[in-house]
């Protein structure tokens, strides 16, 4: 199975399992695909946004402690891309995505 296979099932599986209100192990899948080789820094934030979405659906985690770890890895990986060049198509992704993320973090205070 190349990369591009891994990528789209991995996706699916995680989708599934947060369909099924599991974002535990969607998490799990949601990181496999972030780690996988070749991902550049604009698909790893993709990856690493629904993990904050699903982080904040965690019910064993009511103070949001892995929603905020989240955060903060992907703050890290904007500044990374901010540093970068991107495509102004990839630049609007990014700041849509930050945008996306503060919404996140303001609705669960993080």
């Amino acid at each position: 199975m190349d990369c591009a296979d891994a990528n789209a099932v991995l996706t699916s599986v995680a989708m599934f399992y947060a369909r099924r209100n599991q974002p535990r192990e969607a998490i799990k899948r949601l990181r496999r695909k972030a780690e996988l080789p070749g991902q550049d820094v604009v698909n790893k934030m993709i990856s690493q946004l629904e993990i904050l979405k699903q982080a904040v659906r965690l019910s064993d985690d009511p103070a949001y402690a892995v929603a905020r770890q989240e955060l903060a890895t992907f703050d890290d990986l904007l500044f990374r891309a901010r540093g970068t060049t991107l495509s102004s198509q990839d630049a609007r992704l990014v700041e849509n995505m930050a945008n996306h993320a503060q919404r996140i973090k303001n609705q669960h205070r993080l």
